[in-house]
């Protein structure tokens, strides 16, 4: 199928067709937003530094980008990216499912966010787009623009972004933090399971959230459920086709139900499934508490709030929470194992860390809204994790309603600009390539952080109205599970660990399950 599209476009391209193609998706928009560049300096899009050639060719372009045609793979996505940066400059124009414009300067980013209007668009992997459009329905978060995203989001900020959303749920969430490190210390595991016990314990810290239950991700492998493991599957199955299709692996989807396809709308209708069974379970159980008046946890939580609130639906409800959980089971998953890594790397670190914990927690005593406030050190440590290595490779990605000009280039409205951080802000800090997390402590005296990077240059989960709705629990996740883990046990990494490099898929990740052990204090 890929052979016969690019036989057809070299055919047509030698007749002069497709010269100067490119996508517009706003064409008749009056006002331009301008850096501060002479009118008379300002080039054009197609002026833009990037691959040329049959490197820029609509659809398949980014198909030139990957192996046989060059060293790079779909997941070596990063690599390509760095290389683009190193080769082209702070702004490059690459086709990526579409043209795009990568930028690598937080500075350009600023232009961006301020550019972005009221509703900002941040386009949706077309994989998921057309999964919505070819089962007719409205879409989450993710797929939604515009009036209708504000719609869905607005109310959802009231529930999500208060400072104490999160925090409600530190009882029942240091229960699974307490597995999670019972799990570690009983016995040691090989990578594969715990790089599986890792997305486990994100997937159960999630579920409490938003399904107001313990869904037994926690068991040993002769006690699940097997409607649980059909869920964390499908999750798993989702991200591995979103990439598929994210990093141009797959650009069949587009024209027809290929096997990425397919696979993706299987398991997404699995995980919307078994959400939807999850959360009419939790809708009974509150009302029969509320029956029996008896106020509980449960009926203090995120649904019960959710529920009582005029403004929402009960579909509207659904997609909130099940975006809450799908987005970020993954990524805090991935996110604790990066952090675990460069804490067993830095001994020193790891053992300053647990002096914080022991002054502020004890031997055993679980953590609470006073003792976190009083922990800058574990928060600087996620901090300066984040800033070494990414989450994502894109921590931005917008399209603006109007044309804007970065770096003397008019960018149309409409076409996609990216922000990658990987490895791309090293000249804001010392050492760039160390694990350092006082380099986001306050000082005592002025209670700023010296020497301070530029705004967004480590920003993981991104920024404004459209800023990760779940930061605060996974941010709060990730906190647990560290800090019950280190009370009791020492974080080390085996010597084919030491070196591990990471890639990345919709998330980052080790190219190889890091090999974790743990010995007790």
């Amino acid at each position: 199928m890929v052979v016969k599209i690019i036989s057809f476009l070299l055919k047509y391209q030698r007749r002069g067709l497709l010269q100067g193609s490119q996508l517009q998706l706003f064409s008749s928009l009056p006002r331009e937003t301008y850096s501060t560049v002479a009118t008379s300096t300002i080039k054009e899009f197609k002026d833009i530094p990037g691959p040329g050639g049959v490197a820029q060719w609509p659809i398949v372009g980014s198909l030139f980008h990957f192996k046989p045609f060059t060293e790079f793979t779909p997941a070596s996505f990063d690599k390509l990216i760095e290389y683009m940066v190193n080769q082209y400059g702070p702004i490059v124009r690459l086709q990526l499912s579409g043209p795009k414009v990568i930028l690598s300067d937080p500075k350009d980013l600023e232009v961006v966010y301020q550019n972005e209007g009221r509703y900002p668009l941040r386009p949706a992997t077309d994989l998921s787009a057309l999964y919505c459009q070819r089962n007719n329905l409205s879409g989450g978060f993710a797929e939604v623009q515009g009036e209708d995203w504000y719609a869905l989001r607005s109310p959802a900020n009231k529930f999500l972004l208060r400072a104490d959303c999160a925090t409600h749920y530190l009882p029942i969430q240091n229960l699974v933090a307490e597995d999670f490190a019972q799990m570690l210390e009983t016995r040691q595991r090989g990578a594969c399971e715990l790089a599986d016990l890792f997305f486990r314990y994100a997937s159960e810290s999630n579920g409490v959230v938003c399904f107001n239950t313990r869904l037994g991700c926690l068991r040993e492998s002769t006690n699940r459920d097997a409607e649980t493991e059909q869920f964390l599957n499908a999750m798993s199955e989702l991200f591995l086709q979103l990439q598929n299709s994210v990093s141009g692996k797959s650009i069949a989807h587009k024209f027809y139900r290929n096997k990425t396809y397919r696979l993706y709308e299987k398991a997404r209708m699995t995980v919307h499934e078994i959400s939807s069974k999850y959360l009419n379970n939790a809708l009974k159980e509150i009302k029969k508490e509320q029956a029996g008046d008896s106020l509980s946890l449960k009926q203090r939580s995120l649904l019960n709030l959710m529920m009582n609130d005029q403004s929402l639906s009960l579909k509207q409800i659904q997609i909130i929470l099940t975006a809450l959980y799908t987005a970020g089971t993954e990524s805090t998953a991935k996110n604790m194992q990066v952090l675990f890594y460069n804490l067993a790397k830095n001994p020193d670190k790891q053992e300053k860390l647990y002096e914080e914990i022991k002054v502020t927690l004890g031997g055993d005593e679980p953590l609470t809204k006073e003792a976190l406030a009083e922990m800058p050190y574990l928060k600087a440590c996620l901090k300066e994790s984040f800033r070494l290595i990414q989450p994502t490779i894109f921590s931005a990605n917008r399209v603006l309603p109007e044309d804007v000009v970065i770096r003397g280039y008019r960018i149309p409205a409409g076409i996609p600009l990216v922000f990658t951080q990987v490895k791309c802000c090293r000249a804001y800090f010392s050492e760039p390539d160390k694990f350092i997390p006082e380099r986001w402590l306050r000082s005592q005296s002025t209670r700023k952080i010296e020497n301070a990077p530029p705004a967004f240059v480590n920003t993981p989960f991104g920024h404004g109205p459209r800023k990760c709705l779940g930061f605060r629990f996974a941010e709060q996740e990730i906190y647990l599970a560290t800090a019950r883990v280190l009370q009791k046990l020492r974080i080390h990494v085996r010597p084919e660990s030491e070196n591990c490099s990471f890639k990345y898929m919709i998330f980052v990740e080790p190219e190889q399950p890091i090999s974790f052990y743990f010995t007790n204090r």
